[in-house]
C-alpha cells in the first residue's frame, strides 16, 4: 500500500500548506479505488472531516467522522472521530434556538 500512504503523505502536505482542496482531491484517490485499506480510508475520511470543519461545514464534517468510526480499526482514531461527532452535535444543538410558544 505504498501508493496509498504517498497519497496520504501528499494530502497532509497540502493541508499543512494551507491547500485545503487539494489535500481533499488527495484523500478522495485514497477513499475511492483503495477500499480495502480501511486504515487509511479511517485516516482519509477524519482528515476529510477537519477540513469541512475548519471550513465551517459542519454537516459535512459530521459525515466524515463518522465514516472514519465505522470505516477505521484504529481505536484511537475511532475514539478521536466520536468525541468530534459529539462536540459538533454539541454545538449544532445549540444554536438551534428553543421554540417558544
Amino acid at each position: 500500500d505504498i501508493a496509498v500512504e504517498a497519497n496520504y503523505w501528499l494530502a497532509e502536505s497540502y493541508y499543512r500548506q494551507g491547500e485545503p482542496e487539494k489535500a481533499l482531491s488527495e484523500l478522495d484517490k485514497i477513499i475511492r479505488p483503495y477500499p480495502s485499506s480501511s486504515s487509511w480510508r479511517g485516516l482519509a475520511y477524519f482528515r476529510k472531516g477537519m477540513i469541512y470543519q475548519e471550513k465551517g461545514r459542519s454537516h459535512e464534517a459530521l459525515a466524515f467522522y463518522r465514516k472514519a468510526a465505522q470505516e477505521s480499526e484504529d481505536e484511537q482514531l475511532i475514539r478521536r472521530a466520536e468525541e468530534r461527532i459529539s462536540g459538533i452535535e454539541k454545538s449544532v444543538k445549540e444554536e438551534v434556538p428553543a421554540n417558544r410558544h
